[in-house]
């Protein structure tokens, strides 16, 4: 089981505040399910399952999530992922440099 860190300031984000509730749920589900640099496979049925929305809720909300997400060949990766969990600054002294790294490449 991993932990994550959680920004309490995103509550006061100008881009978070304006996500419909929708859209923040599965912001906040994604930042708790992505892998260590950030990443997750779309899987629209399951997470529809997970936030008990729908399948077409879901599809709205990556939508409307915009520049926070990139959605590229089945993948989302959560762009402010990285900083949020201390790791934006990747360098080998970093112990999740090598993890993360080879997640990337």
């Amino acid at each position: 089981m991993s932990f994550r860190f959680t920004d309490t300031e995103k509550w006061k984000d100008k881009w978070f505040r304006q996500l419909k509730a929708p859209e923040k749920l599965l912001f906040m589900y994604l930042m708790d399910n992505c892998d260590m640099a950030g990443f997750i496979e779309i899987d629209t049925e399951f997470w529809a399952y997970q936030t008990c929305m729908n399948e077409e809720h879901i599809t709205k909300a990556v939508t409307g999530l915009g520049t926070g997400c990139v959605e590229v060949d089945g993948w989302i990766w959560v762009r402010g992922f990285l900083r949020m969990q201390r790791n934006e600054n990747l360098s080998q002294k970093n112990k999740c440099y090598a993890i993360i790294s080879s997640l990337i490449k």
